[in-house]
């Protein structure tokens, strides 16, 4: 709940700032003279805030997502599919989808989404969302998918695996375009229910309300409070204060922290 509660402060943040703040480098120098986007720059960046640099999970085998998002007309959509993991044809070949790693790296993940705009490095967070498989409705597709791509593996006698198998989950090559390494993607459809994204904006949901007010009592239901405090918001979804002390000493410790950061103490 901790890394939970800190990753949601981050909601609104340019992590083009705070990746200054830590020192990572988003471009990195060519021998031209030009500069190159630094791949990985945005996923070091929320591990290195959460003080997870050297760490494969959050805690608890929770697995943490940085996934870029595009702006159209009818909102936010993700721009790519997401890869998952390697496909090892001697592992899939004899392990069932409840020990297989594509069950363990989607079994609980922390999604954080950002903004990306063509010709900027900019990149705000629009959201963070938590994905458990085991509670998706949309985890008997995804094992079916994994017998298919199985049978796939199967049959393939090493060759080429096709990347039209499955409807959420892909088998797809990894690197060059004809590398025979291949890897676990999650297609758009899936991404788009991972990231908790409903009309192109985050649904209402633990992504935007506190741990102590995700409730759906009205306010008039709860204890009397006073004028003022009832005109404080309940979560940190939007701008300005609210009245939650969980969240306010999580929104202290973050800006004490980035305060720290630009200091260089």
């Amino acid at each position: 709940a901790v890394a939970y509660a800190g990753i949601q402060l981050l909601v609104g943040q340019d992590l083009l700032q705070v990746a200054s703040n830590f020192g990572i480098e988003v471009r990195k120098p060519q021998s031209d003279g030009t500069t190159k986007l630094n791949k990985g720059w945005a996923n070091l960046t929320v591990r290195n805030y959460l003080g997870l640099r050297d760490a494969k999970n959050i805690s608890n085998g929770w697995v943490l997502r940085v996934l870029p998002m595009e702006k159209h007309q009818a909102g936010y959509r993700p721009n790519q599919t997401m890869a998952i993991d390697r496909l090892c044809r001697d592992e899939v070949k004899k392990l069932d989808f409840q020990d297989s790693r594509l069950h363990t790296k989607l079994a609980k993940i922390f999604v954080v989404t950002r903004l990306v705009e063509h010709g900027r490095d900019n990149s705000v967070v629009l959201s963070v969302s938590r994905f458990e498989l085991n509670q998706s409705k949309y985890r008997y597709q995804i094992e079916q998918d994994y017998v298919a791509i199985k049978n796939d593996v199967l049959r393939s006698n090493g060759q080429k695996l096709s990347s039209e198998t499955g409807t959420f989950i892909q088998a797809r090559t990894k690197g060059t375009k004809n590398s025979n390494t291949y890897a676990f993607y999650a297609r758009k459809n899936l991404v788009e229910h991972i990231v908790n994204f409903e009309h192109g904006k985050p649904k209402d949901s633990h992504s935007e309300n506190c741990e102590l007010h995700s409730g759906n009592s009205q306010l008039e239901e709860r204890k009397p409070i006073d004028a003022v405090m009832g005109r404080l918001a309940n979560n940190q979804s939007g701008v300005g204060r609210h009245k939650c002390p969980y969240c306010a000493y999580y929104q202290g410790y973050f800006e004490g922290r980035m305060s720290v950061l630009s200091d260089g103490r």
